[in-house]
């Protein structure tokens, strides 16, 4: 979600594209190479950590790092290939590997500056996602580097090579970031006291600060995306940046749908694309109200206590690690007389139950059930090696949390093509299916 307020704060209408109107994005190479650089480096916490307590000076820092990251490297790059090839007609993967590599010895180059200059931390927390009940705000960290009595909230900037701007997109979405940070340890959202702000792009380092002018920004921001996300209310988007739209890659599809959304307000839109237009909007509807249910458990596991999570079968305790292979893609949790709550195939949030953190603040990690037994359940989990899951939750009593899958974003894509992309006999099929109820 932090990524929608940053882009939200920048123009309204380029948010309202992707969340509500279903546009994909477009996917440049310097982006499609972020993506395997952001896949190896959420998978690197334990190697990251490991060879800060190592020490060394910044260039034998980056062989080590660089060194130890090949073999994550080599796990994950045939399933980008095949992500790739499954999306695009024709590849040349060759090439988009080579950037790839690039972008992440650049990242690497970065992370080892600042892990020359900073002692090493108590732990290194990356992919954690956090959920503020209190301002609806739900954010994926890059890293947290957490030492005693302080914290850093890290982004890896791995979809470009470009140094951050101030007060732009980078700033808006760590700035929220380090809000959610924030409520981890206890702080009011707005509180960045021994908060440290990073941001590592390739060969370098951004300190961005949390000044009131942006907080505001963001907050704002996140009023209006939250507004967007209820189907009931209807807000007008703007732009509020003027270099938005220059370097936008859905201009296309904007003027596809404000052209359609000002004939509609004008009363000159043809009868037959008004009746396509209220049909595609009464779905986006259904489905946005879909979106909002399929998070309730978050909220529920939030604000009550775990007796009573427990009794409705919404969360389970009493969970402790048990011996899994660190190459195996599941581990196993030991509970005695086995799971009253979970099936096979159940999805669930591992939650390590931290002292003195909210429970949506903890370390947590997404799986599904694949094993129910009496000595507990066997989970697999979601892109993340089972030793770094296991580094995270050694010594912490752990919950299963009940979870559903949000899908929501392939059915506005359908949408999306239906109004704006689909042939004519397509469209007339679709028009026929949105009239169903």
């Amino acid at each position: 979600m932090s990524s929608w307020i940053a882009q939200a704060a920048l123009c309204g209408w380029k948010f309202r594209l992707g969340l509500i109107f279903g546009v994909p994005g477009g996917g440049n190479r310097g982006s499609l190479a972020g993506f395997f650089v952001h896949q190896v480096l959420s998978r690197a916490g334990e190697t990251i950590e490991r060879v800060w307590h190592s020490g060394g000076t910044e260039s034998s820092i980056v062989d080590q790092l660089a060194g130890e990251l090949n073999p994550v490297q080599a796990l994950v790059l045939p399933e980008w290939r095949k992500d790739l090839e499954d999306r695009y007609e024709s590849v040349d993967f060759d090439a988009h590997r080579i950037v790839a590599e690039m972008r992440l010895r650049g990242i690497v180059e970065g992370l080892a500056q600042y892990m020359a200059r900073r002692e090493p931390p108590r732990k290194v927390l990356n992919e954690l996602q956090i959920m503020d009940p209190h301002t609806h705000h739900e954010g994926r960290l890059d890293a947290i580097f957490e030492w005693d009595d302080r914290c850093a909230t890290v982004d890896f900037k791995t979809y470009s090579d470009e140094a951050p701007r101030s007060h732009g997109y980078d700033h808006l979405q760590i700035v929220a970031n380090g809000m959610l940070a924030n409520y981890r340890y206890g702080r009011p959202g707005t509180d960045f006291t021994n908060n440290e702000l990073v941001i590592i792009y390739t060969g370098g380092l951004y300190f961005p600060r949390p000044t009131q002018r942006m907080v505001e920004r963001v907050t704002s921001a996140r009023d209006y995306v939250l507004g967007c996300l209820q189907s009931s209310q209807s807000h007008e988007a703007q732009t509020l940046n003027r270099y938005a739209c220059q370097f936008c890659e859905k201009q296309d599809a904007c003027g596809f749908y404000r052209t359609i959304e000002r004939l509609h307000r004008t009363g000159q839109l043809a009868d037959a694309d008004e009746e396509l237009r209220r049909s595609t909007w009464r779905r986006r509807y259904a489905i946005l109200d879909y979106r909002q249910i399929s998070h309730k458990n978050k909220f529920t596991v939030a604000l009550n206590q775990l007796r009573l999570l427990e009794q409705y079968k919404v969360l389970e305790t009493g969970y402790s690690l048990g011996p899994s292979s660190p190459n195996a893609n599941s581990m196993l949790l030991i509970r005695r007389g086995g799971s009253n709550a979970f099936l096979e195939g159940d999805a669930v949030r591992i939650i390590g139950l931290e002292p003195g953190r909210p429970i949506m603040g903890s370390i947590n990690f997404n799986g599904s059930v694949e094993v129910v037994s009496q000595q507990g359940v066997e989970v697999g989990l979601t892109g993340r090696p089972v030793s770094d899951v296991c580094r995270l939750l050694n010594g912490l009593p752990i919950a299963l949390m009940r979870t559903e899958v949000d899908l929501t974003k392939r059915e506005l894509q359908a949408l999306d093509y239906i109004q704006r992309r689909a042939s004519p006999t397509v469209r007339e099929i679709a028009e026929a299916l949105l009239g169903e109820e």
